[in-house]
């Protein structure tokens, strides 16, 4: 059977595939609330503020799900936000 929060996830991942990211995005945001110890909820969040063009805001969910689980730093949260960093207004990369 599936959680509270991985209902949330899917109904997340379904609005991103669908390229709707704010609907994506409050999905996420409940799977946060569900399981604020899952760094994957920041990760995705992350991911929708990014295609938004939000870059700032994609990088405090990156530097949370890194913050939450040090190891996501080596797997897709890093990369993520080294490329959220590159696209900022102003960056120098």
């Amino acid at each position: 059977p599936l959680t509270a929060h991985r209902c949330c996830l899917a109904q997340g991942w379904k609005h991103f595939d669908r390229g709707n990211f704010k609907e994506a995005r409050q999905a996420y945001n409940i799977a946060v609330q569900k399981n604020p110890d899952n760094p994957h909820c920041y990760h995705l969040r992350g991911q929708c503020y990014l295609m938004q063009g939000l870059y700032d805001e994609a990088m405090v969910e990156f530097s949370t799900a890194i913050k939450v689980n040090p190891r996501c730093a080596g797997a897709s949260c890093a990369p993520a936000a080294s490329a959220a960093a590159h696209r900022a207004p102003g960056s120098r990369h």
